[in-house]
């Protein structure tokens, strides 16, 4: 079995942001769960969990970065082939917003400065196998149906206000006009005319089944 620092390519895959070295990269399946907590929190916050690897590299670490980590910051780093990002395990965040998005739902996608060690670096954030089965269903809603309600705002409330448009809903604003991409009162309130004419639910909260219900036209 390859040890720490040494995860043989196949057992790697990319998460966003990039480095000389190309996208940084976390094991399998930590890297599934922080790219659907990427894509989650760019359509309801629009804050990007992108990280800019730099020399020594912010997801994962093969030995050799791990020891020019060590030269670099000495006893902050861990010991060369002992490091959680020589795991695949564990990525240090590049700013505050991003460590909001961690706080906000991070653990739902199994990162949680909780269950990170170094708990005083702020921005060192580990993932948790055992968490990530309990965010399947967030994971496949943030490929481009996440929930929405009153509060919200970005690109994935933009969409639904165009597909709301399509439905005879035409005093939501256009691409560009004011309130685009604020769930605000008028959006809530053609969100439930919606779901009467549905036939569902009529909360004002966008669900899978007032998405495809959107989407039949």
């Amino acid at each position: 079995m390859a040890g720490n620092g040494a995860l043989p390519n196949s057992t790697l895959a990319p998460i966003p942001g990039s480095g000389p070295f190309g996208r940084p990269k976390l094991r399998r399946d930590a890297a599934r769960a922080y790219n659907a907590l990427h894509i989650y929190s760019m359509q309801r916050w629009g804050i990007s969990m992108a990280l800019n690897e730099g020399d020594v590299g912010r997801a994962y670490r093969s030995v050799s970065r791990q020891q020019l980590a060590k030269r670099i910051y000495g006893s902050n780093a861990a010991v060369p082939g002992t490091s959680n990002h020589g795991l695949g395990i564990n990525v240090d965040l590049e700013n505050r917003q991003q460590r909001w998005v961690i706080d906000q739902i991070g653990h739902q996608f199994g990162f949680s400065k909780k269950w990170s060690d170094a708990q005083w670096e702020w921005w060192h954030i580990t993932f948790r196998a055992a968490d990530y089965p309990k965010v399947n269903s967030i994971a496949g809603k943030a490929s481009g149906s996440p929930t929405l309600r009153k509060g919200d705002s970005g690109k994935a409330v933009g969409n639904l206000q165009w597909r709301l448009r399509t439905h005879g809903f035409t005093d939501l604003p256009r691409k560009g006009e004011p309130g685009r991409g604020q769930f605000g009162p008028k959006t809530e309130k053609a969100v439930k005319a919606f779901q009467r004419k549905a036939g569902l639910t009529a909360d004002g909260v966008v669900g899978q089944r007032t998405w495809r219900a959107l989407r039949r036209k």
